[in-house]
């Protein structure tokens, strides 16, 4: 049964991970909201590893709810980082794309302003 007290850290994640999605798609990216997402999800990290530690205590590494509380805080900022990870990947695809079709309209531009003063 030791492989149980590996599962709680990530399963924590993924559940702050999933919140925090249901959050920010309920709020329609309310800007004050965002700014405190790792705050958001560190306390809900907290909350669940206190609910771990007193309903499924074989599951969390910790001798004590200060241990829980650790582990929490540690999950919540890890899901944080995840979700900005994505979010920043995500948003380097789409400048990369949006940029290479600004320069590509930008080529075009300059080649049709030359060809019409080459004509001249």
């Amino acid at each position: 049964m030791e492989y149980l007290e590996l599962i709680a850290m990530p399963v924590i994640v993924a559940a702050v991970v999933g919140v925090l999605s249901l959050i920010k798609s309920a709020l329609k990216d309310d800007s004050v909201v965002l700014k405190f997402f790792p705050l958001i999800g560190s306390g809900i990290g907290i909350i669940l590893s206190i609910i771990c530690y007193f309903v499924w205590p074989e599951i969390i590494i910790a001798n004590s709810i200060a241990a829980a509380i650790k582990i929490g805080l540690a999950s919540g900022l890890a899901a944080t980082g995840t979700h900005q990870i994505f979010k920043q990947l995500l948003s380097k695809k789409q400048t990369d794309d949006t940029t290479k079709n600004v320069a590509v309209d930008e080529n075009k531009e300059n080649s049709a302003t030359n060809n019409s003063e080459d004509k001249r």
